[in-house]
């Protein structure tokens, strides 16, 4: 939208709020009869549209009663509308500072800054009013994003907008504020339409950056990926019981299982697990904070979650973690890998859980002396014995089941899918790591 354009939405914004009924400052509430008298005059001629003399009963409001908000508010705007923005600013900073709450008084001096191409004390004044609005007030956070767009603030522009179409989304499922949200449709267009272009050009920057670029070999699906999540399309899956998670990369090689000859490194873990498992036994005995119950005699330790090392392996298990570093985990700032210590006990199931995208497997790992267990991948079951390993593709859901009476102690860790190349992993890595920052940026947002 032009600058033109964007002040036009505002002198919209401010008719708007025109209408709107002010409660009385405490100075009203107990101003003087001939101030009283005239406040009804000036409404009688407002009602008649006689707005010329409606003005000079307002001005002789205020000179009985200086703190009359409904006069501040009249005058400011009338002064605005003549043009005389320094006017208008000093009658309604007055009207806030009588009653430094009212969200109304804040939006009209911040449509009378943005006019002036006063930008910053519109930021300002905005931004207190979406504070105290808390997610109640959708012209305030698009009067905002408004400002922010116009003073060339791109990055917060849109988080404001996004922001404000998640309040609008609620302001809906609210009876009472519908009505409003339905009187804000020509700015809740431009939001949307901005939110879809910003969003695009943030992602595809964060690809760019990334060394993924739209010319990149491999058929092109990141970019593939990328668009489907931009524009909310849920993906082709191959099979029915396979989750998209949180970003679905298309093309890449589909299977419950994944033959253990793709990792070169995979049939040595085992052996090295096989040291850690008194440390594994210690951890699970030591975190009741951090052990979740998945299944009856069913327990996962977390080691890392979501890419953080956790506080009970950091002070139990130095041999486990120096064999994980030096394993391909999967590694995504703020949300991967997941390292888990499985413990079954004998006839314990590990419930179904699926992973967050396929770009990312599972390897298991099964250390001697621990018992065999089933593993259930989308339908198939594999057993796994002792000193074994396999690789499960978690979009199809995974189980564990512990058929015998032995309990079994294992290791489960996130790695990168095998038919990924090392661009794309870094481009994932990349655009999974704003996702959450931008997700992040938005829930921080007054």
């Amino acid at each position: 939208m032009s600058k033109r354009g964007l002040r036009g939405a505002a002198r919209q914004s401010i008719e708007w709020h025109v209408s709107v009924r002010f409660a009385m400052s405490p100075s009203e509430q107990s101003s003087p009869p001939s101030a009283d008298c005239e406040l009804q005059a000036a409404r009688e001629h407002l009602r008649a549209g006689r707005s010329a003399d409606a003005e000079q009963s307002y001005r002789r409001v205020l000179d009985v009663a200086p703190d009359s908000i409904e006069a501040l508010v009249f005058l400011g705007n009338a002064a605005q509308a003549r043009g005389d923005g320094g006017h208008a600013v000093n009658l309604l900073s007055r009207a806030s500072k009588a009653d430094p709450a009212n969200v109304d008084i804040l939006l009209h001096l911040g449509a009378v800054y943005r006019a002036a191409e006063r930008f910053d004390a519109a930021r300002y004044v905005l931004e207190r009013a979406v504070r105290l609005a808390a997610g109640r007030n959708l012209h305030a956070r698009l009067s905002l994003a408004s400002v922010l767009e116009v003073d060339q603030r791109p990055d917060l522009a849109l988080l404001h907008y996004c922001r404000a179409l998640i309040e609008t989304q609620r302001a809906r499922q609210r009876t009472s504020e519908g009505d409003k949200a339905a009187g804000l449709q020509a700015q809740v267009a431009h939001a949307k339409q901005y939110v879809d272009a910003g969003r695009r050009v943030w992602f595809e920057r964060v690809l760019r950056d990334s060394g993924q670029g739209a010319a990149s070999g491999r058929g092109g699906r990141i970019e593939a990926a990328l668009a489907a999540y931009l524009d909310g399309r849920p993906p082709m899956l191959s099979y029915p019981q396979q989750r998209a998670g949180l970003m679905h990369v298309p093309g890449v090689a589909t299977a419950p299982f994944i033959d253990n000859a793709r990792f070169d490194w995979l049939d040595r873990v085992p052996e090295a697990i096989a040291r850690c498992v008194g440390e594994m036994g210690q951890c699970v005995a030591s975190s009741a904070s951090s052990v979740t119950t998945v299944g009856a005699g069913a327990l996962r330790v977390h080691v890392f979650k979501a890419g953080v090392l956790q506080y009970e392996p950091r002070r139990h298990a130095p041999r486990l973690l120096s064999v994980l570093r030096e394993l391909p985990l999967a590694d995504v700032q703020h949300h991967a890998p997941d390292v888990d210590i499985i413990a079954l006990n004998g006839g314990a199931r590990f419930a179904r859980h699926y992973g967050r995208t396929n770009s990312f497997c599972w390897a298991v790992v099964n250390p001697v002396g621990s018992a065999a267990f089933q593993v259930s991948v989308g339908g198939e079951s594999r057993m796994l014995p002792p000193a074994a390993a396999l690789v499960a593709d978690p979009s199809f859901g995974v189980e564990y089941l512990n058929a015998g009476e032995a309990p079994a102690l294992a290791l489960a860790f996130e790695i990168w899918h095998p038919d990924l190349s090392d661009t794309e992993q870094r481009s994932i890595a990349a655009l999974i790591a704003a996702v959450l920052d931008f997700d992040n940026r938005l829930q921080e947002l007054d």
